[in-house]
């Protein structure tokens, strides 16, 4: 079931459409998809030798036009930043991969309390229900979410970086705030709302969106 939270509400003003928040999807849970096709990809993926594993991983980066129909429109302007983004990203997964281990995945929705932050934050560029996955390697969370696209996959890794990156430079202050989001909650709420009015070049409903912040987000 999908619960919207009405922004505005917190400070005691008329709600607006704009304000209204879809982070918490609250899809309906982790037994709606099932993810087995993943799980044996990622077998194959740590049985291969180094030099394929890497040439693979790097296959996970999502082309501009995939990149498109994966995330909301809102979304899109990201991809630039994301193909950069994703080559500083890339050493951490082939670590995990590289150890190896027993294989674990599970479907990718809002609300799940064993998300990592940035898996988290990765919830808020999804359309509802969009079948995203996460994993884990010998115990070791793949910090990162799995796009399925045809029979391949590719991951969202350094998404949440830029994402975040591009709101520091509107407001540093309101960015440090984005860490904690994640749990979720109302600043999990509010900082989704503070990405989509920087993406949205909504310069009223960003600032208002970290005024919310700073009083629901403390920051570490």
């Amino acid at each position: 079931m999908k619960r919207l939270l009405i922004l505005v509400l917190a400070c005691g003003k008329d709600p607006s459409p704009k304000h209204e928040l879809r982070s918490e999807d609250l899809d309906s849970g982790p037994e709606r998809r099932d993810v087995p096709r993943l799980a044996a990809y990622l077998r194959e993926v740590v049985a291969m030798t180094p030099d394929a594993r890497r040439k693979e991983v790097d296959g996970w980066k999502l082309d501009d036009a995939t990149f498109r129909k994966s995330v909301l429109p809102t979304y899109a302007k990201l991809y630039p930043d994301y193909a950069r983004r994703f080559d500083d990203a890339e050493p951490a997964l082939l670590a995990v991969l590289d150890k190896g281990g027993d294989v674990v995945t599970r479907a990718h929705y809002a609300g799940d309390t064993k998300l990592t932050h940035t898996q988290a934050r990765l919830r808020w560029p999804l359309p509802i229900e969009y079948p995203t996955a996460v994993a884990t390697i010998g115990g070791a969370v793949l910090d990162t979410v799995f796009v399925p696209h045809g029979k391949a996959w590719g991951v969202l890794a350094g998404v949440d970086e830029a994402q975040r990156a591009r709101v520091e430079a509107m407001d540093a202050s309101c960015a440090a705030r984005l860490e904690p989001a994640g749990v979720p909650g109302r600043c999990n709420d509010v900082g989704w709302a503070v990405v989509d009015a920087m993406l949205r070049d909504d310069a009223p409903g960003f600032a208002h969106a970290c005024q919310l912040a700073a009083t629901l987000c403390a920051t570490r």
